[in-house]
């Protein structure tokens, strides 16, 4: 699997090329990413890998939006302009300072042969041009509900878990799936259900 995207990867004649991971929540985004990147910088690739969730607004700035639950997730959860201002208009300059509600990087992008990008909605209509290769990790909303819960009953209760998939990350995935259609525009769906490696 890894060896064909990286085959696909290569025939890209560009530096640094942009590679978004998208798939719903829980859908593995984050560990594929990690172990991409591992097998690329295998090939001696010199890999930058951010995600959508390091653009997350600050706490208190999102609890103070009142609305739609999946309108916000949607629209208001992650910062997007500065996605695009701070990294992704940034990818042909060079060395550039880059920063996230999470770090701030300096980052030379002429040595970076493949920037990753992963997270939901990455594939939303003002990103579509900056991407190269777009990858789609599929799997049964099933379970990625068992993965959320797993993963989240360290952090919250499981009445707040299943108010937050019901009413946010579904109903956001859905408004997505119907402006986008994430998997259609994509160059490689992979399967990541349980027993597909």
């Amino acid at each position: 699997m890894f060896e064909d995207i990286i085959k696909g990867i290569a025939k890209i004649k560009k530096k640094p090329i942009c590679v978004g991971i998208d798939g719903i929540n829980a859908s593995g985004k984050t560990v594929f990413a990690g172990k991409l990147k591992s097998r690329l910088e295998s090939a001696d690739k010199k890999v930058f890998l951010f995600s959508v969730d390091d653009f997350k607004f600050p706490l208190e700035q999102r609890r103070l939006l009142e609305g739609d639950e999946a309108d916000i997730y949607y629209n208001k959860w992650f910062d997007y302009d500065k996605i695009r201002t701070d990294i992704l208009d940034k990818l042909d300059s060079g060395p550039a300072l880059v920063r996230s509600h999470a770090w701030t990087k300096e980052v030379d992008f002429s040595e970076v042969d493949i920037v990753l990008f992963e997270g939901i909605f990455i594939f939303r209509q003002e990103f579509a041009d900056y991407f190269d290769f777009k990858i789609f990790l599929d799997v049964d909303e099933d379970t990625a509900y068992r993965r959320i819960v797993e993963r989240d009953s360290r952090i919250e209760t499981l009445d707040v878990t299943r108010h937050k998939w019901k009413y946010r990350s579904m109903p956001a995935q859905k408004m997505y799936f119907e402006l986008v259609n994430p998997k259609a525009v994509s160059d490689v769906v992979i399967s990541n259900r349980p027993g597909n490696g």
